[in-house]
Order: C-alpha cells, then structure tokens, then sequence
C-alpha cells in the first residue's frame, strides 16, 4: 500500500492549502483553467514540492 507522508511544517497546516503536493513539473502541466484558479505555495516540510492555493475571486463550482 502506497503512504503518502504527512506534512509537519506549521506553514502547511494551513487550511486554505490543498492536502496534495506537486512537483514544479507537475504545476507546469495544469491545465490554464487551473492556473487561473490556484497558485503554488512551497511546501515547507518538502522542499521541491508545492501545495496550491485558490486564487482571491476564484469562485471554482461554488453557486
């Protein structure tokens, strides 16, 4: 079974990051919708390693 380990810089346990992390290649491939919504914020307990966080006024699937 595939772990994936947990983040323990306080940084990250902010809520308004997403529980994934990307790789700066895998950010590059988003598509341009999802670069319009989210930016990338270093991940402080695995350097090279991004979480995302939605953009101020990207409403997303919200009604």
């Amino acid at each position: 079974m595939l772990r994936v380990l947990v983040c323990t810089a306080p940084e990250c346990a902010d809520e308004r990051l997403s529980l994934a992390r990307f790789t700066a290649r895998e950010i590059e491939n988003f598509t341009p919708l999802a670069k319009a919504r989210v930016r990338p914020v270093p991940c402080a307990s695995f350097p090279g390693f991004f979480h995302t966080v939605r953009r101020v006024g990207s409403a997303g699937m919200e009604r």
